[in-house]
């Protein structure tokens, strides 16, 4: 078995159904350019992951753009928005020293990070 092959992106139903309106409202699945309806269709996607607490990072993002089509350039770009704008909407809390990426965290490495914060507010 292959170590270097990458795992297929899952998405539960009710993102696979918010990510598909955003290929939907975009040509990105036949090769088209990137325009207005891209990015008003983008932002839609981008709350409704934040609102939902979805997990889905950049690279998972652009794998996704990738299997429907879109243009490498395109998917990249895209995928960096869409990460920018998630840790923008992530509300910074004191416990979290690393704001990047802190809402890929998991429950427990969430409660982890309180706990230490805890532990050193106590010393």
């Amino acid at each position: 078995m292959n170590n270097n092959v990458s795992r297929k992106v899952r998405l539960s139903p009710g993102v696979s159904k918010a990510f598909y309106e955003f290929i939907l409202y975009t040509n990105l699945s036949h090769h088209g350019p990137v325009n207005n309806n891209t990015w008003e269709a983008l932002y839609e996607f981008i709350k409704y992951t934040h609102a939902h607490n979805v997990r889905l990072d950049e690279d998972q993002l652009k794998e996704l753009l990738l299997e429907e089509g879109a243009r490498p350039q395109d998917a990249n770009k895209i995928a960096q928005v869409y990460f920018h704008c998630r840790n923008l909407l992530y509300k910074k809390r004191p416990w979290d020293t690393r704001r990047m990426h802190s809402w890929l965290r998991t429950k427990k490495e969430k409660e982890d990070a309180k706990q230490s914060f805890r532990e050193k507010l106590l010393k």
